[in-house]
């Protein structure tokens, strides 16, 4: 609060006007923004499958530690790059409208390339972030999109399709001798 001593003509104090503002509700919001921020970090920080958080001119914004294991780029020589290097032929404003317009979560079945060129199998998903209002103070600033991508390795279940696989072609070739 703020207090105020009121004087006469002489200077001397008659009184004292204060002003008190209730902060709770503030306070309250914010504590409630830092944990929702938190748990948002966990998760972030805790997934298994890989995440970008790219611009809407497709430089990596922001990852998780499973991208950087992914594609064996540490965070600095993630962020900035475009990520056609990580997912070569992505459109990400076609790819996420074709999600986001059927209301799907579900991916795309892609490659993705590591910093020593192997290429990868993955389901690849995105969707495109909604900015805040709040966010763009000047109105005449064009609203920018970011996307979320997520990248899931699938190395392990093709391996193992290609052995069934390999398992009928063997059982089948048996079968005619």
């Amino acid at each position: 609060g703020v207090v105020t001593p009121m004087k006469d003509t002489h200077g001397n104090v008659n009184y004292f006007v204060g002003m008190y503002r209730d902060m709770t509700d503030e306070k309250y919001a914010a504590a409630l923004q830092k944990a929702t921020e938190s748990k948002v970090s966990v998760i972030f920080e805790s997934l298994g499958n890989a995440i970008l958080i790219v611009s809407e001119n497709g430089r990596i914004q922001n990852t998780n530690p499973a991208a950087m294991q992914l594609v064996g780029y540490d965070d600095q020589a993630l962020r900035g790059l475009h990520v056609g290097s990580i997912v070569p032929g992505v459109n990400l404003e076609d790819h996420a409208s074709a999600v986001n317009g059927r209301h799907l979560r579900s991916g795309r079945e892609t490659v993705a390339v590591t910093r020593n060129g192997r290429q990868i199998p993955v389901i690849l998903t995105v969707a495109e972030m909604p900015e805040p209002e709040w966010a763009y103070t000047d109105r005449r600033t064009r609203r920018r999109r970011s996307y979320i991508c997520t990248v899931q390795d699938i190395s392990e279940q093709r391996n193992a399709q290609n052995a069934i696989e390999n398992a009928h072609k063997m059982e089948a070739l048996g079968q005619l001798t």
